[in-house]
């Protein structure tokens, strides 16, 4: 399952951070894809693409040079029975933002609208600014018999996963943001920029830590038990050759 973890600081000084973000995308090994390039159809814009049949052309992060625009999305793990193929692709909500005039609080607000035409997701929406950076979180999933608001996205460290309700994360998420928290501390300036980079990169491809499975995992994860009762994806960097799924 995706993971994020960011940091921003308004008003930095020369040798502080603006922003500091850090995705996992994990996928199946066969699904086709392009890395992260400037895009062809608009060259302004730098991420990854899904390549998959339906659904070419979405992306899951995505950031636009000329307006400062990130927009990352994050699907909500839901039982095999509650996916409906008949939705439409998540991944475009990401294109639409990054390609688009919408401010993130119109975009999302839009969105909030029409959310039930998705499977669940949540979608992160940044806009990188000369003082700082500003953004806002929608998730489409009800929770506590309630849609969740636009939410805006105030300075500091920011975590998400796949669970319902970003206030309760799965111990993944609770472990990798002590992590990231430690790494920020210990490279808080920008002389040390390489060593963050390496350092955030170890932390996503080689912690393989296997963590407790807490009962909104088990519960959203039903009838996914042919992945070894969910174990195998609560780890920061997920491996599982033998289903060819994992962090990409």
């Amino acid at each position: 399952m995706c993971l994020l973890f960011f940091q921003t600081k308004n008003d930095p000084s020369e040798n502080e951070y603006k922003l500091v973000l850090l995705n996992v995308r994990d996928e199946f090994y066969t699904r086709p894809a392009h890395a992260a390039r400037f895009w062809p159809e608009n060259p302004s814009i730098i991420g990854g693409q899904d390549n998959c049949p339906g659904r070419s052309g979405g992306t899951w992060l995505a950031m636009n040079k000329e307006t400062g625009k990130i927009g990352v999305l994050l699907n909500i793990l839901q039982p095999n029975s509650e996916l409906l193929p008949n939705k439409l692709g998540r991944g475009f909500i990401v294109t639409d933002y990054v390609s688009g005039e919408q401010n993130h609080e119109s975009f999302l607000s839009n969105l909030s609208l029409s959310g039930d035409k998705y499977n669940g997701f949540q979608t992160i929406a940044l806009e990188v600014e000369k003082n700082g950076v500003t953004g806002s979180y929608f998730s489409n999933f009800i929770y506590d018999n309630k849609t969740s608001p636009v939410l805006s996205l105030d300075e500091g460290i920011h975590t998400f996963g796949n669970s319902l309700n970003p206030l309760e994360p799965w111990p993944k998420v609770t472990y990798g943001r002590k992590r990231f928290e430690s790494l920020m501390m210990k490279h808080s300036r920008t002389d040390t920029k390489e060593e963050l980079i390496e350092d955030l990169f170890d932390m996503m491809m080689y912690d393989k830590t296997l963590l407790p499975v807490d009962q909104n995992m088990r519960k959203q994860g039903r009838g996914r038990e042919y992945w070894d009762n969910l174990r195998r994806l609560s780890s920061l960097c997920v491996e599982m050759p033998k289903h060819k799924y994992g962090s990409r």
